[in-house]
């Protein structure tokens, strides 16, 4: 790995707290040395309030140059330029949500891409709107496990896993409401909605899921076991809709149980 590469990473890695997008730096080149694959992400230029000026943060992508140079614009004016060993951020003092950031990558000291700010927040965070399921009865939903994947080829999406207020311990018995599990964009856009069904119980030790490239076509997919019942991102049933294996005491010791990756097309299916 040559120096540059390497100071970047360590760099993202040291960062991430602050500078969301820099971890993802970090993410992208492990992949890339390991096994020369890599997501089809974008500059991902973020923009967050810090009290002490807006801490402006992007992406070192994969298939940089190792000369490139970042020039940073504030409302057309050149306030930032990178040098080669300086890292993907910079904290501006004069700058507040409403400013407009702009940045130029250049390599041989010709212009590359130019890629604008369009996640820009005047809290040290941001704000993604949810979409709770609604419970029935006496219990309600809050949002769970989460993991991240970039599931179209531009920027990472959020998947959300939607616990019960009735969701029960192995060790514990009781009826639980039905567990999902929706893909957002950062903006806050529902792209689906998977529900585990009646015969996979709410609990902290029920369902995992995972979130990664399986098919290395450059995009995500999540994989969770299933049962009879559980309904898809395109809404089709998975087994037999009509069972239910929940016994008296709410426990699902019997019935088929099934391990699906959902990818994306145009709807999210199995």
């Amino acid at each position: 790995m040559k120096f540059r590469r390497f100071k970047t990473l360590l760099a993202s890695v040291m960062i991430a707290g602050t500078a969301v997008s820099n971890f993802s730096t970090a993410f992208v080149y492990a992949d890339y040395r390991v096994n020369g694959s890599v997501e089809y992400l974008d500059r991902g230029i973020n923009a967050v309030n810090t009290g002490n000026g807006m801490m402006i943060s992007w992406r070192f992508l994969a298939n940089d140059a190792d000369d490139s140079v970042f020039k940073l614009y504030r409302d057309n004016k050149l306030i930032y330029t990178s040098d080669v060993d300086n890292t993907t951020s910079y904290l501006d003092p004069s700058g507040n949500s409403f400013s407009k950031y702009r940045l130029e990558t250049f390599s041989g000291g010709k212009a590359v891409s130019v890629d604008y700010c369009n996640m820009i927040s005047n809290e040290s965070y941001f704000d993604i709107p949810l979409d709770v399921p609604k419970g029935s009865g006496d219990y309600t939903y809050s949002p769970n496990d989460c993991s991240v994947g970039d599931v179209d080829g531009d920027q990472y999406e959020i998947f959300v896993k939607w616990d019960t207020s009735n969701s029960q311990d192995n060790s514990k018995s009781g009826v639980t409401g039905n567990v999902y599990i929706d893909c957002y964009t950062l903006e806050g856009k529902k792209l689906w909605r998977i529900d585990l069904g009646k015969n996979i119980r709410a609990g902290a030790h029920y369902t995992q899921f995972l979130v990664a490239d399986f098919d290395l076509d450059g995009k995500a997919e999540m994989t969770c076991k299933t049962a009879d019942g559980t309904v898809d991102g395109k809404g089709k049933v998975i087994g037999d809709a009509s069972k239910d294996y929940r016994n008296s005491s709410g426990y699902i010791l019997d019935g088929s149980e099934y391990y699906n990756i959902f990818r994306r097309c145009n709807r999210w299916g199995a």
